[in-house]
């Protein structure tokens, strides 16, 4: 199974030679820069590139300390690429506690890939994830996963050992239909009735929320709640999935710099069914509701009042849309029940891939990990459509 010394894994070690020496450089002018690991005090040189590869969009030092250099949460390691003392690549893995079909495993989450413009298309990037799939072998992990942008999904279809699932799904209801078809150009006098119409039926649909459910004040009371949870749906669900305890809560969505959450749960007595969290964003003339992360147990009611408290909740905030990335196969048909329907890719303009990868020594993982519907997976670094 997965494990590793925690302190053979701290984001300040300062070398990584063995996975740097395997690669071969896949330019003819030869390979430039060496591999290693982040340190703690380069925290403002990886938002920099940060913002250098994605602008405005790019991850905040914040965001950065909180999730890497500096976090609380699950141990994490940046593999970097280092020109001459300039950081030209990062691979972030995250290790994870989690379950293979209800056995305990340790899962390995790729984020923060970048290379900087000035080095694009040299190798850096096939460099640095690779050297970092080893180091995450090397220190316990027993698969990986990743959610690539359309920019480098290309890369990881072409690598040898890791296998793209079929792209997840977007589904979306509208929470204000009128005001929504008025910000895409509708004129005023026919998306008014049409609103009125649509929005007075979710309004009923709405305004009782379910006794059940309540939103998520102070995690203290709850945390062996939510323990239990995880352990129980870990091991229940037959999938590959991260422990999502009280612990990976609180590091996942209460102590996030860059985003606010609401976490909905689902309560039964002194137990937990289910929690279900979104967030909200702005894109586009629109208020974008989007559910991020879910966990439920196949209880009658459970994940359908998680998803009306969720929905009703994010309309008081104005949003006229509600989304979700189907992160998992499982029970997504109760989404659809209560009026969630794929969207064309034509009209997002982008994919949610994932790619994937099973740990040489762990062929025992191999059929559940390649198949498509074989994860429930948690969104990367990116809580945004």
């Amino acid at each position: 199974m997965g494990g590793g010394d925690p302190a053979a894994v701290a984001v300040g070690q300062p070398a990584m030679t063995e996975p740097a020496a395997a690669v071969t450089p896949t330019r003819s002018e030869g390979r430039y820069w060496t591999v290693r690991l982040l340190r703690p005090d380069e925290d403002a040189v990886m938002a920099d590139l940060s913002r250098a590869c994605f602008g405005t969009r790019g991850d905040s030092l914040e965001f950065i300390r909180a999730r890497y250099t500096h976090s609380t949460g699950p141990r994490v390691s940046v593999v970097v690429g280092d020109a001459g003392g300039q950081i030209c690549g990062t691979q972030a893995v995250t290790f994870f506690p989690g379950f293979a079909a209800g056995r305990e495993i340790t899962i390995g989450m790729f984020t923060a890939g970048m290379t900087h413009p000035d080095h694009r298309k040299r190798g850096v990037f096939r460099d640095v994830v690779l050297s970092a799939e080893r180091y995450a072998w090397e220190q316990g992990a027993d698969c990986l996963f990743t959610m690539p942008n359309d920019e480098s999904f290309p890369s990881f279809q072409r690598f040898p050992g890791w296998r793209c699932l079929a792209d997840r799904p977007l589904l979306a209801m509208p929470l204000r239909l009128g005001r929504l078809l008025g910000d895409r150009g509708m004129p005023r006098w026919l998306s008014g009735p049409v609103g009125f119409l649509s929005d007075g039926a979710l309004a009923r649909r709405f305004s009782t929320p379910p006794a059940t459910v309540i939103e998520l004040g102070d995690l203290a009371p709850l945390v062996s709640a939510f323990d239990q949870l995880a352990e129980q749906e870990g091991r229940r669900s037959g999938r590959i999935i991260c422990r999502r305890d009280s612990a990976f809560l609180r590091w996942r969505f209460l102590q996030n710099p860059s985003f606010k959450y609401r976490v909905f749960v689902a309560r039964n007595s002194d137990s937990i069914e289910g929690y279900l969290v979104t967030t909200i964003e702005h894109r586009m003339k629109t208020t974008l509701a989007h559910v991020v992360d879910w966990l439920a147990i196949p209880a009658p009611g459970a994940l359908e009042g998680l998803i009306a408290a969720g929905a009703r909740a994010a309309r008081e905030d104005g949003a006229t849309l509600i989304a979700m990335i189907a992160t998992s196969g499982a029970r997504v048909e109760p989404f659809r029940a209560f009026g969630f329907h794929r969207v064309p890719r034509r009209l997002v303009g982008r994919g949610f891939h994932t790619a994937v990868a099973i740990n040489p020594a762990r062929s025992d993982l191999a059929e559940l990990g390649s198949g498509d519907d074989g994860w429930h997976l948690t969104l990367g670094d990116f809580d945004t459509i």
